[in-house]
């Protein structure tokens, strides 16, 4: 009974902890610095302001307002989508000698007749459940200046990246159910995931998409695990599918995905059949939502290639060609960037950081074959298993449809979309899943003593890589030679509430949260899982 009570204050902690986190990245993270952040609120400002999305034809889709805060600010793309950032890590606005930017007053009392004149193509166009949301938050700053309405907008992706948590926490509780020290690693692993940190902070859709497609897997996982499958799921795969793809093109990758549940499922003709009804259901959506988007002429980057292409290339390469560029890119590119990549793909963590990360990977990678060998001999997998397997074969679907995507995408546009890291955060919990699994499954069975700690140690790696990252970011902003001097610079183009001393505040909630983790995650948690084992 005591150890139960223990429970709540390990989980609460560790979502006060990781919301607290998103906020002080939130507070840091200059204006428009978000990846791609001023496309998404140009989109987001157009939909509160006009109280419409974007009408078929239209020319610019970017107001005055914003694009004039961005020539001040020095993030405005030329026509080769390079800014005073990009290619210059070095590179910092200039800076006043108090709270106070030389351009701020001017930003937030620019004219309102700006918000709604529209003069450049820089919106994103996606289908807009995320702007829908994220407009409510614009409206209640409606009354104050842009970097207010930035900042306000910015706290629903913030909530979004604490509902991910909880979803995460629900994932793991199922698959660990006797073991509260690995769901909650598992939880913290995605948490408090330095790129993933980074981007909740900002306005971005992917947060809406990476929330939905974890509340999928999930569900599949779910099914998995109770090994029944009923109408009920096929509603809620259907509402969840809904969801994505008014959120993300690329949310059809759910399709594929589908298709391997009858590998994990005992299915009889009913249980066939409310499959084959979800997945044509799902199918037709994503079918609808193309002739829709083609009918109003929109521009998602999905829908400008397509099998077309695999016959009659602009561009002849081979699949066989691009998946070697592909994987030298991921192992040169992708991956670092998937730990952290800010100030305009400017700055990654220290290489130093990057390389413990690349061993760490390797060692998890050979245990996660190791884990696989191990259930190779067993008679009969738990469930749970096969929705671990489940998990690592939806992260290989994804990988491989993002890969042939990219490959027509080159056949038919003469270069490469310029794959990111985070364009796989979809899957994030499947990653960090099968990184404790690869980690632990490594310690012999007469060393198992020893897995709290590798457990706990692994947990702790990841709070020290997002400290890491938090003071990556700060150095690449600010200085950090006077604590005067940083604080007056941190403050600047930030609302009331973001300046100092305020900011005082946004750290001692991230710091008294963090520790308040730490001492019940390395007290409690182990001593729930000795209780239940």
């Amino acid at each position: 009974m005591e150890i139960s009570k223990r429970i709540k204050p390990v989980a609460l902690w560790l979502i006060l902890a990781a919301t607290f986190n998103h906020l002080l990245f939130w507070a840091i993270i200059p204006l428009w610095h978000g990846p791609d952040e001023q496309a998404h609120f140009a989109q987001v400002q157009y939909l509160a302001e006009h109280k419409r999305s974007f009408p078929p034809g239209v020319n610019f889709t970017t107001s005055e307002e914003v694009v004039i805060s961005e020539r001040l600010l020095g993030t405005e793309r030329n026509e080769f989508g390079k800014n005073r950032f990009t290619h210059n890590p070095g590179y910092r606005i200039p800076y006043s000698t108090d709270i106070y930017g030389i351009d701020e007053a001017r930003i937030n009392n620019l004219p309102k007749a700006m918000r709604t004149h529209l003069i450049k193509t820089e919106a994103t166009y996606y289908p807009p459940l995320f702007y829908i949301i994220s407009s409510f938050f614009y409206l209640l700053a409606n009354p104050f200046g842009l970097i207010a309405r930035v900042f306000v907008t910015r706290l629903a992706s913030v909530l979004m990246g604490t509902a991910l948590s909880l979803v995460v926490y629900k994932l793991s509780q199922l698959l660990y159910p006797k073991d509260m020290l690995k769901t909650v690693t598992i939880t913290l692993l995605v948490s408090l995931h330095p790129m993933q940190s980074f981007l909740t902070a900002t306005v971005n859709s992917d947060n809406l998409m990476n929330l939905l497609f974890t509340a999928f897997l999930y569900l599949c996982c779910k099914i998995i695990v109770t090994q029944k499958f009923s109408p009920s799921h096929v509603i809620a795969l259907i509402s969840i599918s809904i969801a994505g793809f008014l959120t993300k093109p690329h949310f059809a990758i759910i399709l594929p995905i589908l298709l391997l549940l009858p590998m994990f499922i005992k299915l009889n003709p009913k249980k066939l059949f409310f499959l084959a009804t979800g997945f044509f259901i799902l199918a037709g959506l994503r079918l609808n939502r193309q002739i829709i988007d083609v009918a109003q002429g929109g521009d998602f980057a999905f829908s400008d290639v397509g099998l077309f292409y695999l016959f009659n290339p602009q561009k002849n390469i081979s699949l066989l060609t691009h998946l070697g560029w592909t994987m030298r890119h991921t192992i040169a590119e992708v991956i670092p960037w998937y730990w952290g990549v800010f100030n305009w793909l400017g700055v990654v963590l220290p290489r130093i950081v990057n390389r413990i990360i690349n061993r760490i990977l390797i060692i998890a990678s050979i245990g996660a074959l190791v884990w696989i060998w191990k259930r190779r001999f067993q008679k009969k997998l738990h469930p749970r298993d096969h929705a671990i397997i489940f998990l690592g074969l939806s992260t290989v679907v994804f990988f491989a449809v993002l890969l042939a995507w990219d490959w027509l995408y080159i056949r038919g546009k003469g270069f490469s979309f310029g794959m990111q890291g985070r364009y796989y955060f979809p899957t994030i919990s499947a990653h960090m899943i099968w990184l404790l699994a690869g980690i632990t499954s490594l310690i012999p069975s007469r060393w198992k003593s020893f897995l709290p700690a590798v457990t706990k140690l692994l947990g702790m790696s990841m709070i020290v890589l997002n400290a890491v990252a938090l003071y990556t970011v700060t150095a690449a902003y600010y200085n950090l030679t006077s604590i005067s001097i940083f604080f007056n610079q941190i403050s600047q183009y930030k609302p009331l509430l973001v300046k100092y001393p305020w900011l005082i505040l946004w750290i001692a909630t991230y710091v008294i949260s963090t520790v308040k983790f730490i001492y019940h995650y390395l007290i409690y948690a182990e001593s729930h899982s000795r209780s239940r084992n």
